[in-house]
């Protein structure tokens, strides 16, 4: 009859468990101060601990749901953060190689110039020097005319 009582029987229905845990609770108190069988009386004491182990346990559960709810949005809004942050990093690398790609064009540009510049300035100081060669080669020709010239004069 006492169990019957427990099982919900006459218990009016309660919309949320905490209410409905609580309301056990308060069940099993009252038939523990109303029976007289130290029998019933302790088994009804141990019912009693075992409901108030399973309402923390209960507690501890939905505690432990709440939290790997949150979690799990952490987890989400971490992903999406990741992807928007791997998607930016893998533009900037792309810009990075075409920037490094036209670094290297206007690098290979500018040595193809000097090694231009370069020739052209060794061909003109070569073609120069040749000049000034010859020039050199005609003063001393005529420095000798002249010095033959005053020698015969003065002959």
């Amino acid at each position: 009859m006492i169990l019957e009582d427990l099982m919900g029987k006459g218990v009016p229905p309660f919309r949320r468990e905490h209410d409905l845990a609580h309301a056990n609770s308060r069940r099993i108190d009252d038939l523990i101060e109303m029976t007289e069988d130290p029998v019933q009386k302790a088994t009804l004491l141990v019912l009693s601990k075992i409901d108030s182990a399973l309402d923390a346990n209960t507690a501890a559960t939905n505690r432990i749901a709440v939290e790997l709810a949150e979690h799990r949005d952490d987890v989400k809004n971490f992903r999406g953060e990741f992807a928007k942050h791997d998607k930016i990093e893998t533009e900037d690398r792309a810009k990075l190689v075409g920037a490094r790609s036209v670094a290297m064009g206007v690098f290979g540009f500018i040595s193809v110039l000097f090694a231009v510049l370069a020739a052209m300035g060794t061909f003109i100081l070569s073609d120069h020097r040749g000049k000034l060669q010859d020039a050199e080669r005609g003063v001393m020709e005529l420095r000798l005319e002249v010095s033959r010239l005053k020698s015969e004069i003065a002959r």
